[in-house]
């Protein structure tokens, strides 16, 4: 039984990722048009992203609220079903043409919570209005789809409306492994299911400069495990989990630089805490890539004017680009430019050291968007100048060597 069970559920998500996937971030102009619609007062199908977990489905809908100027509700569909109902409130009714009954008990419901604070959330004088992003549609009860049923048909909860200035966006992960077994037909029929992945360029551009160092470089070197395969047995990694362990490495990265713990104590500790988060696999992975990483003393090359690229090892060439995070001012910098161009005077420069091109551009145009988003304090003004002078500097300093390289790398997707 237990193995029919599992072949139907392997089934199941085999027919999911055959279904057309999109990158997230290419659907937001999708999304926003729906809910434009929505607070029209257009009848809309409620968008839906379906996707596996960590790939920032949420993250997005706070993007979207920001760029449409509204405020963002968020509401976890494993909420009780009284946060859907409301609750009963007794009161009584006097009845004077009775004079046998004077009064009588009666029952009614109060607002549901998430009409009230979706409506007031919409009638703020600094927004235009709220959008009610419904997490984790996946784990909906069959109690709770019946009051589903109503809120998208009649935008209403047992009679109370929502604003006209109110827009529905839902996520759910439809995996059989995240408990997923359908909707009734009647909602199946009213969501517009949009299928979604994670870009994993797109996600480095913006995520990569606020990685730790060495799982930055673990990334650029292994790019195919940032996600593994959902399971109920053991952690998984996702792109959120890799964030959540980079801010977990912190602390410990700078009692490692402080001389806190040698080599093998730091590698242990990163082991330890990566194992929370992802298959023992993918950690002894991790451990292996980042003891090869300490080969390589990138803040010392910097400081000491002595660049090295071992063109035959492939972790020196994927973990070169951290040499960015290191550079102090425009003098460093044209030191590094200096030993590019030396390297790229070489007749199979192409060839040998193409990887260390690459990743020195992923890393430059992961700052440039981190930059680009941070307040503009003289500190995020020096550094984006200096990466911006970094990005023109290689350009200069590859020559048509690289140019159709650089060009493909940095080409949106």
């Amino acid at each position: 039984m237990i193995q029919l069970s599992k072949i139907r559920n392997d089934a199941t998500d085999a027919i999911h990722q055959a279904q057309k996937e999109y990158p997230i971030h290419t659907t937001l102009n999708m999304v926003k048009n729906n809910l434009t619609l929505q607070i029209q007062g257009v009848p809309m199908y409620i968008p839906c992203w379906c996707g596996k977990p960590g790939i920032g489905k949420t993250a997005h809908a706070k993007m979207i609220a920001d760029a449409m100027g509204m405020s963002l509700l968020y509401v976890s569909m494993a909420k009780p079903y009284e946060y859907f109902t409301g609750l009963p409130t007794p009161n009584k009714v006097t009845f004077d043409d009775d004079e046998s009954v004077k009064e009588k008990m009666y029952v009614y419901w109060s607002m549901p919570d998430m009409i009230h604070a979706a409506n007031i959330m919409a009638r703020k004088k600094d927004t235009n209005g709220c959008i009610i992003f419904m997490d984790d549609l996946h784990i909906i009860s069959p109690d709770v789809q019946t009051m589903f049923f109503e809120l998208v048909l009649e935008r209403s909860l047992n009679n109370f409306k929502l604003d006209k200035n109110v827009a529905m966006l839902a996520a759910m992960n439809n995996s059989n492994m995240a408990g997923f077994d359908g909707f009734f037909s009647a909602i199946n029929n009213r969501v517009q299911r949009i299928n979604v992945s994670m870009s994993w360029k797109y996600w480095y551009e913006n995520c990569g400069a606020e990685l730790n160092p060495y799982i930055a470089g673990f990334l650029r070197n292994f790019p195919n495990n940032i996600e593994e395969p959902e399971s109920t047995e053991e952690p998984f990694c996702t792109y959120r989990s890799w964030t959540i362990l980079s801010k977990l490495l912190e602390p410990i990265t700078k009692q490692y630089t402080a001389g806190e713990f040698n080599k093998e104590q730091f590698v242990s500790q990163i082991g330890m805490h990566a194992a929370g988060f992802m298959s023992s696999k993918t950690v002894t992975m991790l451990k292996a890539n980042i003891g090869q990483q300490l080969q390589y003393d990138y803040e010392g090359m910097v400081k000491n004017n002595k660049y090295f690229i071992d063109k035959n090892d492939p972790i020196s060439q994927f973990c070169f680009g951290n040499i960015i995070r290191y550079l102090r001012d425009e003098k460093d910098l044209d030191n590094m430019i200096a030993y590019i161009k030396k390297i790229m005077a070489e007749d199979t420069a192409i060839k040998d050291y193409s990887n260390a091109i690459i990743n020195i551009m992923y890393e430059l145009s992961a700052f440039s968007h981190m930059y680009m988003k941070r307040p503009d304090d003289e500190e995020s003004k020096t550094r984006r100048a200096l990466i911006k002078s970094a990005q023109a500097k290689m350009f200069e300093a590859g020559g048509s060597k690289i140019h159709n390289l650089i060009y493909n790398l940095t080409a949106t997707v």
